[in-house]
């Protein structure tokens, strides 16, 4: 495969880039533009949230082996935003999100999906699905700076951790 972004070619399966998603070796971060778009919205808004919640950040060990996208609370009530991706279409993760749809219910932390899965560019996909979600209940969208999650989510944070280590 040959990175989009800055050329680099990879010998990879293709059930870990539909898995994974495709993550460059040279430009790459690991991490996927849905969650990047996310991160950046809720800094946006300056929503308290903890990314990436499992069993190893303390009080969520009941999450098990899953892990959710993001957390939060809001108006004493807890939340999970999950960033569903291609991948979320194979059996194993739909039993996956299944499992973890029932882990959230039954320790009362409300789940709310975000479908990713953009047939070509993402922005505007995942755009108007989250100001289609339910989110739009409890947050107002209208000072995002749509154009900024779109850059931080397309750029890789390999280069400005570099950088902050080198300084």
């Amino acid at each position: 495969m040959k990175c989009p972004k800055c050329g680099n070619k990879k010998i990879c399966k293709m059930g870990n880039v539909i898995k994974n998603d495709f993550c460059c070796d040279q430009c790459g971060d690991g991490i996927s533009y849905p969650n990047k778009f996310m991160f950046n919205i809720l800094t946006q808004l300056k929503v308290d949230f903890i990314n990436e919640v499992g069993r190893a950040v303390p009080g969520f060990e009941w999450c098990e082996n899953y892990r959710y996208d993001f957390y939060f609370t809001h108006n004493q009530k807890r939340y999970f935003v999950e960033m569903d991706g291609h991948f979320h279409d194979y059996n194993r993760e739909r039993n996956n999100d299944e499992i973890k749809n029932e882990l959230a219910k039954r320790h009362n932390v409300h789940l709310v999906r975000i479908d990713c899965k953009y047939p070509k560019l993402p922005f505007e996909y995942i755009k108007r699905n989250i100001l289609n979600s339910e989110l739009t209940n409890f947050f107002n969208f209208d000072n995002v700076d749509w154009q900024k999650c779109d850059e931080y989510a397309s750029s890789s944070l390999l280069p400005k951790i570099c950088d902050m280590w080198e300084n």
